[in-house]
């Protein structure tokens, strides 16, 4: 949909992938082009611009159309990006190719281990573990990534993964 608020354009599209019912909106008023793009661009934690976070949650993370809707952004070219969740993106190719990234490696792990027919609260503590540890390399202190990431998210981000992973396998089948 198109709205004319005053002089400006207020466009929304749909943008699923976190949720089926995320969308983006894209404010442009002539000078500038903005884009508030809800969980679709994921999150950033405060302080730490190159480590994005990724809230997966069930029965509707769905990877293909996240990538989808990434592109969908990215083709936007808006002047700014506002995340949901702790501020803008200062370098939205980069940011949307690690996200990009972030993505495939997160169902990446969760799929292995999956293939190894390991159990979930396994899969839980190596996720937790491995989270845990790119955040750090990524710059992320103990402190600040303690603030915000909480054991619901991590299972959560699991959950949904392997809820998304159920559905894949069940759909090849079919």
């Amino acid at each position: 949909d198109e709205f004319s608020l005053g002089g400006a354009t207020l466009q929304a599209f749909e943008t699923p992938g976190h949720a089926r019912h995320h969308h983006a909106l894209l404010l442009d008023d002539g000078c500038q082009r903005r884009c508030f793009t809800g969980d679709a661009a994921a999150m950033l934690i405060p302080r730490c611009d190159d480590y994005v976070f990724l809230p997966s949650p069930p029965p509707e993370f769905d990877l293909e159309a996240w990538m989808t809707s990434l592109d969908l952004l990215d083709d936007l070219n808006a002047d700014r990006y506002f995340l949901t969740h702790f501020g803008q993106c200062t370098d939205p190719k980069a940011h949307f190719q690690r996200v990009r990234e972030h993505l495939l490696a997160n169902v990446s792990f969760v799929a292995e281990r999956v293939e190894n027919q390991q159990g979930v609260d396994q899969i839980m503590q190596e996720y937790q573990t491995w989270f845990r540890s790119s955040a750090l390399e990524a710059g992320v202190d103990d402190e600040t990534y303690d603030a915000h990431v909480h054991d619901y998210v991590i299972r959560m981000n699991v959950s949904g993964i392997l809820r998304y992973l159920e559905n894949k396998g069940a759909k090849k089948k079919a």
